[in-house]
């Protein structure tokens, strides 16, 4: 007794030349694909944020969050789709993100927020414009921290000199640093020089109180 099969792969089964000829053309075809597929090793992505970021040339972080930060969230949070809304506020700058539900259209939540944040009127005269963006985030590729025997300044010195060196390099378009140190600048006037000059130093402090701006060094 013998068996008939019938179906895709006993047709191919009788006929051998088919299936060489299907395999032949998938690894072709998909050689030729692959040569049009973009290709990153670690490819930005959107997040489903959008982000506004506001500057304020001498502002304090307090200053900030009450007459910047505090307008925008309130103006924000009552939109439709916004699920929470979190912000960070520095010397002379904050920034605030906006987290969308999942299914949300960006650019449309991008636009209400826009229009929101310029409706807002009681903004301090001396801000830029706020600047609103679809979050765009790149993930680290290398990390690693700087220390060793020397003070504080010198260490932020070092991290800056390595920076500029490293973004020399062709293959490194971007470098990030955090540090906590803060900045000042001191002024050392001789006892000679303020006789000379008949000046207090009161006189010479609210003198540079009068033309120096507050903000970060």
């Amino acid at each position: 007794m013998s068996l008939h099969y019938s179906g895709p792969v006993a047709w191919m089964a009788r006929h051998g030349v088919a299936p060489n000829l299907l395999m032949a053309f998938l690894i072709v075809g998909g050689f030729l694909v692959s040569l049009t597929i973009r290709k990153e090793f670690i490819p930005p992505f959107e997040a489903d944020m959008v982000m506004v970021s506001v500057g304020y040339p001498g502002a304090t972080p307090q200053e900030m969050e009450q007459g910047v930060v505090l307008p925008i969230e309130n103006e924000i949070m009552t939109l439709e789709g916004i699920i929470e809304v979190t912000s960070s506020a520095s010397q002379g700058s904050a920034q605030i993100m906006a987290e969308l539900e999942i299914g949300r259209d960006k650019q449309q939540a991008y636009q209400d927020i826009q229009q929101a944040v310029n409706r807002i009127s009681t903004f301090p005269a001396q801000i830029e414009r706020p600047v609103v963006s679809i979050a765009s985030r790149q993930p680290d590729v290398l990390e690693f921290a700087l220390f060793g025997p020397l003070d504080s300044f010198a260490l932020k010195r070092l991290a800056d000199e390595i920076k500029e060196e490293l973004l020399t390099l062709p293959q490194i378009t971007k470098i990030e640093y955090r540090s906590d140190i803060p900045e000042e600048i001191h002024i050392e006037i001789s006892q000679q020089e303020l006789w000379r000059y008949g000046l207090q130093l009161n006189e010479v402090a609210s003198i540079i109180g009068g033309n120096a701006i507050e903000q970060s060094a």
